[in-house]
C-alpha cells in the first residue's frame, strides 16, 4: 500500500472537527488528506484534523513513507494513543471526496469517523472514505 499526500496545511474547524478535538468552531487546526492505493488504485481517502500545534514540524515526505502516528511520536513525543470512538456509516462519496479517488460523486462508499487520544485527549479526528470491495468487516 502507498500514500499519496493531497493536502497539509491549517482549516477552519467545522462543527464536527470543533466538537471532537474540543475546540471552538472555526478555531485553526491543522489539516491533513491522504489518499491510499492498493496497486496504484485508491481504496481509503482519508480527512484527519489535528490541533494547531501538532502541526508543527511535519513534512509532506513524512507523510507519505511514514505513518501520522509515528511522527507524532517522534515530533511531539505522543505516545498510548487509543481509539476514542469509532463509527462504520454507509454513505455516498462528496465531490471532493470523489475527484480525488477517482470515482463518481454520490457512488456508495463506507465512512469511517475516527477519534484517536493520548492521555484521554484528543490527537486525531479523521473521516475516511473506504473504496470498492477491499474490505471486510
Amino acid at each position: 500500500m502507498t500514500t499519496k499526500l493531497l493536502r497539509l496545511g491549517e482549516a477552519r474547524a467545522g462543527l464536527a472537527d470543533a466538537r471532537a478535538l474540543s475546540v471552538k468552531l472555526g478555531d485553526t487546526v491543522g489539516e491533513i488528506c491522504r489518499l491510499r492505493l492498493l496497486d496504484g488504485r485508491p481504496v481509503v481517502q482519508q480527512r484527519s484534523v489535528i490541533p494547531q500545534n501538532l502541526l508543527v514540524g511535519i513534512r509532506p515526505a513524512d507523510l507519505e513513507r511514514s505513518s501520522l502516528y509515528r511522527e507524532l511520536q517522534r515530533l511531539h513525543g505522543i505516545d498510548g494513543l487509543v481509539i476514542g470512538r469509532e463509527q462504520f456509516i454507509q454513505s455516498s462519496a462528496t465531490a471532493e471526496e470523489a475527484a480525488f479517488a477517482g470515482i463518481e460523486a454520490g457512488h456508495p462508499v463506507v465512512r469511517v469517523l475516527r477519534l484517536v487520544l493520548a492521555d484521554g485527549k484528543p490527537v486525531e479526528y479523521s473521516n475516511s472514505i473506504l473504496i470498492g470491495g477491499y474490505f471486510r468487516f
